[in-house]
């Protein structure tokens, strides 16, 4: 289905271009509300750039914070080593200002259990707006070769700005997991067992209290439920993974980005952050591991192409900064200095 659906509310649509931009999801209508002036912030949940991506498309400010640092309690889940709330808001500061009032231990969350004094209630202090002088950014160029010349422009703009600001550019990093064909055994079993367990604690009104229930449930309304299917659906509830075989494969899944992903990149050029596009294809390894990122309007694209999704990348565009697990602060401070001085957003205009 295309980002930004769902068989309630039919499609977000792109403040900036009403059915003619990419709206990107999944917490599309939590950015799109945000961009449009109907509220100051929103609360958008990412599994894999989930809350960056639609930040970035819809020309607003996304953090997706470290997974642990906000409770996941009540969420629809999808994937417990990588699902994360975090905010949406059309400054550094306002998505910064929810980031503090968002943290917390949380008993029924265990991730938020070792989050101890990586949490912080109030991150305004690191608004630095004069940080870059300071910062050591890295460019991992594997993850520019898919932009068309336009958002290739955005990026480069980006970088020139950060170096003429004193940021010291190390261009290029390699990440040596760049290459790496990822399979989704890990999250279709997670996502099976965290389902069921959130739609067994449904009250008994409600009829569905399991995924076999539900892809059931789709199939009697399925005028209404399946205008693109349920596949997914389906092939979590056939996984036959045990909780050792699970267990074994989280640990393949995880260990090649932790030996050689960003924690790797990063120590071995003392860097503070890795500078992205604001679109998926980079948001992988900072998932798998829990990672924190955090979108700024970088830029608009007047023309674009149509990519081979279909989807126009005419429009705004946003860079990402990503880093290692709780490095929030220091991730602030580069986006919070790069906004301050490029200003790019601009609101979108309503007939």
């Amino acid at each position: 289905m295309p980002a930004g659906y769902s068989s309630r509310g039919g499609l977000v649509l792109n403040p900036y271009g009403l059915g003619e931009l990419f709206v990107s999801g999944s917490s599309s209508g939590s950015a799109a509300a945000v961009a449009a002036n109907l509220g100051a912030a929103s609360i958008g949940t990412e599994t894999v750039g989930s809350i960056v991506g639609p930040a970035s498309q819809n020309f607003i400010v996304g953090i997706k914070p470290t997974v642990g640092l906000v409770s996941r309690t009540g969420i629809i889940p999808i994937s417990s080593s990588q699902d994360t709330p975090g905010p949406i808001a059309r400054t550094v500061t306002d998505a910064v200002i929810i980031l503090g009032a968002l943290t917390g231990v949380d008993e029924q969350d265990h991730a938020t259990l070792g989050s101890g004094k990586s949490v912080f209630q109030d991150y305004t202090p690191f608004l630095d707006a004069n940080f870059l002088r300071h910062a050591r950014i890295g460019i991992p160029r594997h993850y520019y070769k898919h932009l068309d010349e336009e958002r290739l422009s955005i990026m480069e703009a980006a970088i020139h700005t950060l170096k003429n600001e004193g940021a010291t550019i190390i261009d290029s990093v390699t990440l040596h997991v760049e290459q790496q064909n990822w399979n989704n055994d890990v999250i279709t079993y997670e996502f099976k067992k965290g389902l069921n367990s959130y739609l067994s604690h449904l009250d008994n009104s409600v009829p569905i209290h399991s995924l076999k229930e539900l892809i059931e449930y789709n199939k009697n309304h399925a005028e209404e439920a399946l205008k693109y299917g349920q596949d997914t659906l389906i092939r979590s509830e056939e996984t036959i993974l045990n909780e050792i075989t699970y267990l074994q494969k989280k640990q393949a899944y995880m260990e090649l980005p932790l030996k050689q992903g960003i924690d790797y990149v990063i120590d071995k050029y003392k860097l503070d952050a890795l500078l992205l596009p604001g679109d998926v294809d980079g948001m992988y390894i900072a998932a798998r591991l829990g990672y924190p990122l955090i979108s700024v309007p970088a830029g608009y694209s007047l023309t674009g192409v149509t990519d081979s999704d279909g989807d126009s990348t005419k429009g705004p565009f946003g860079v990402v900064f990503s880093g290692t697990a709780y490095s929030e602060p220091t991730l602030i401070k580069i986006a919070y200095s790069f906004e301050q001085i490029t200003h790019h957003r601009f609101p979108p205009e309503f007939d």
